[in-house]
């Protein structure tokens, strides 16, 4: 056979090969997820249980969850208590709830994630800011696309919408979450933005950051890191306008990409793409 033909037959016995094994993961983790027709009923009576219990703690001028020391410790214990046995969508039901009415707010939560389950949860495009998830365990989540901070303009920005008449993406993160010593082993954080939050102590082996925003978020002491996670990530180093550098682990190094502003970064790796 001409090596022509055979450099042919073996890429496309490659690409099926490629194929098959994303579609046997794509299959295991649709069966991981798949719910039995009972446990699906069981785990909604358990969650409107859950919720009907929150929300009376959460009623009328008292709110007792909010002031009473006894009722936060009742709403922590259930809180925890429930997550284990609930399915991926369920887990988000749960931490969604809980953000909504700023029950886990940095500075002012009332529910503790410390050690919670939420392994596999499915928070992809979440809307997460100021959230302390601190020492959670998001072993396998799906974070793709959350967002974990929000972002208000720098002077760098403000001048260029004066020179082009026109505010672009902006810079500053503020309201980040904090995510100090969660377990992240196996999540996906593709396209989350994660800038300026605090990932001190972290393990992230395994997870995947292809195009996380990472721009002044602290990694320091974050375990199982590695220098091809980073490259992949949106980050910052040395860039002028006010943003801070991303904070990295001993023994890794912020890629060059790293000082160019955001826009300038996906652009890259869009031509890459």
């Amino acid at each position: 056979m001409p090596r022509p033909l055979l450099a042919v037959v073996f890429i496309g016995m490659f690409l099926i090969g490629v194929g098959a094994v994303n579609h046997i993961q794509n299959w295991r983790v649709a069966r991981r997820n798949r719910i039995d027709p009972e446990d699906q009923r069981r785990e909604q009576d358990a969650l409107d249980k859950y919720f009907a219990q929150m929300e009376q703690w959460l009623r009328g001028p008292e709110a007792p969850l909010r002031q009473d020391d006894s009722v936060r410790v009742s709403a922590q214990e259930r809180t925890i208590g429930i997550l284990p046995g609930l399915s991926p969508e369920g887990k988000r039901r749960v931490v969604r709830f809980l953000h909504r009415h700023e029950l886990i707010k940095v500075g002012t939560a009332r529910i503790s994630l410390a050690h919670a389950d939420l392994s596999s949860a499915n928070l992809s495009g979440l809307g997460l800011q100021d959230s302390l998830l601190t020492g959670a365990s998001l072993r396998d989540a799906n974070l793709s696309d959350a967002r974990l901070c929000h972002y208000e303009p720098t002077e760098a920005d403000w001048q260029r919408a004066f020179e082009r008449g026109v505010l672009g993406s902006l810079s500053q993160p503020i309201q980040v979450s904090h995510l100090i010593g969660c377990d992240l082993s196996g999540a996906v954080l593709r396209g989350a933005q994660l800038a300026g939050c605090i990932l001190r102590s972290a393990d992230f082996a395994g997870a995947d950051l292809d195009r996380a925003d990472i721009r002044a978020a602290d990694l320091r002491h974050a375990e199982n890191l590695t220098q091809k996670q980073i490259e992949g990530a949106y980050g910052s180093h040395n860039q002028q306008g006010g943003m801070s550098d991303t904070l990295l682990p001993h023994g890794l190094k912020a890629p060059k990409l790293w000082e160019r502003p955001l826009s300038q970064q996906k652009g890259v790796r869009q031509l890459k793409s």
